[in-house]
């Protein structure tokens, strides 16, 4: 009996099945397929990221409509590690253990928060005993790199903060004096004392309180929107830089109370591991909106060594070409300090650039080169020096026994004071201008004084002792 069930083609016994209405049309059908797959997504992703790590202190972002996971490049300090008796140090260093726990051991950038955190009542300062970016395991400097978040915290250091490549610190703000406001401060504890690197103390000088740099030859090592405060510790270097080179730079960061030099920044060579030659901060930089300061009297520690910004080089090549990629938005100021200070800023044996910036209160504002350092190459634009009742405006200094010193451009200098806005060792010049629109000196050659071109009506006649403006540039 012949199969009415059966269609054309179909195998002998089977049987076609009855439809419910018409049948689908093939465009149809196809759309209907892939709307099954995307409903059934969610599910699988969701199985997927349940087999994934997570901890307290990670952020939950979102995968889906109905989906999340673990953000595994951001960690929460107090939660990874929620001890109170662990100081805020101790703390950070655990996280960053952590976050490589998390992420395997090549895991590379990482943002640790560590803002949340704060001191135990009636403690108004956070603890910090231990360095920060020492893996707790290995003992060894952290690997990994990223984004260390700070607060609204008075953090109370016995230890240096060296802070290694490609990591960024950042904090809240600069602490507000006159509004007793901490924002983020990094303040030294008063038994504060670090004899230097082992090995090496150029690399991080003794008694530095931040380092850029964490031993060995860095870059992009950087602090920003913060306050670093010596608290007035004997010797105390605010933030120092002998390591850090490329991308590595301190920006938007205020220095109070160094009795030796709020910053300092050192292009001496080192030898690193392997015995490779490193240059130490050369072309770091730009170091750009910096207040250095005190915010009392430090009479008693403070001398007439005492720096606001250094820019030297104290390895025995002196001036090898070495560069520093500008300090520009500088305030140095010796108010407060109730002592004969030394210069508000120093430059020796490096080439470098300062712009836009204000120094108050120091017998020399800038002083270029010293005798026994050679120092060419530095350029001066836009700056306001005031030295209310005696002090030097520009001083450049020459190196007696090479007389190589030289090759200095100012531009734009405002000068306040009864004496000399510039004396010149190497051009034979000194100058009591108020204003200089452009000062160039060269550099010697023999026994003959270096060519200057100037605006001032005074180079022509050499040294000038008449004052151009009413009681010398006091205004």
């Amino acid at each position: 009996m012949k199969n009415l069930n059966r269609r054309p083609g179909m195998l002998p016994g089977a049987v076609q099945s009855k439809s419910v209405g018409p049948p689908l049309h093939p465009g149809l059908k196809k759309r209907l397929s892939m709307v099954l797959m995307l409903l059934a997504l969610p599910f699988v992703v969701a199985v997927s990221l349940h087999a994934q790590k997570s901890r307290a202190g990670q952020p939950v972002i979102a995968t889906g409509t109905q989906s999340s996971a673990p953000d595994a490049l951001y960690l929460d300090v107090a939660e990874v590690d929620p001890n109170p008796n662990d100081d805020i140090c101790k703390r950070i260093a655990n996280t960053w253990h952590a976050f490589g726990q998390l992420n395997g051991a090549n895991a590379d950038s990482a943002v640790i928060d560590a803002r949340s955190i704060r001191s135990a009542p009636p403690a108004t300062t956070l603890a910090c005993d231990s360095d920060p970016f020492m893996d707790p395991v290995t003992k060894l400097t952290t690997s990994h790199h990223g984004v260390l978040l700070l607060g609204n915290q008075l953090i109370q250091t016995t230890v240096p903060w060296m802070i290694p490549s490609f990591i960024q610190v950042e904090g809240l703000g600069e602490t507000l004096t006159s509004k007793n406001a901490y924002n983020t401060t990094l303040q030294a504890a008063p038994n504060y004392s670090y004899g230097g690197y082992i090995g090496n103390p150029t690399i991080c000088a003794a008694n530095s309180l931040v380092c850029l740099g964490h031993g060995v030859q860095s870059f992009r090592a950087q602090i920003r929107h913060l306050t670093v405060d010596c608290n007035f510790v004997n010797s105390c270097i605010g933030v120092y830089n002998g390591a850090a080179e490329e991308g590595s730079y301190a920006q938007d960061v205020t220095i109070t109370n160094a009795p030796a030099a709020g910053l300092e920044v050192n292009l001496a060579q080192f030898t690193g591991g392997g015995g490779g030659m490193y240059n130490g901060a050369v072309n770091s930089g730009p170091y750009r909106n910096i207040t250095i300061d005190f915010t009392g009297s430090c009479a008693n520690i403070c001398t007439a060594s005492t720096v606001g910004v250094l820019v030297e080089n104290t390895g025995s090549m002196s001036n090898y070409g070495g560069v520093v990629r500008a300090f520009d938005g500088v305030t140095v100021s010796g108010a407060n300090a109730g002592a004969t200070l030394g210069q508000g800023i120093l430059i020796e044996g490096a080439s470098t650039q300062v712009t836009n910036s204000h120094v108050e209160y120091f017998p020399t504002s800038i002083q270029i080169g010293a005798d026994g350092v050679v120092t060419n190459g530095v350029e001066l634009a836009n700056l306001f020096l005031s030295n209310t009742n005696t002090g030097t405006g520009v001083s450049i200094v020459q190196d007696q026994a090479s007389l190589k010193t030289g090759d200095v451009f100012i531009t734009g200098l405002n000068f306040e004071g009864p004496e000399y806005a510039v004396i010149d060792q190497v051009g034979g010049k000194s100058l009591k201008d108020c204003f200089i629109a452009i000062y160039a000196v060269g550099h010697m050659s023999g026994s003959s004084n270096a060519v200057v071109i100037s605006t001032s009506p005074y180079v022509a006649g050499g040294h000038n002792s008449v004052p151009t403006g009413p009681q010398g540039c006091k205004q």
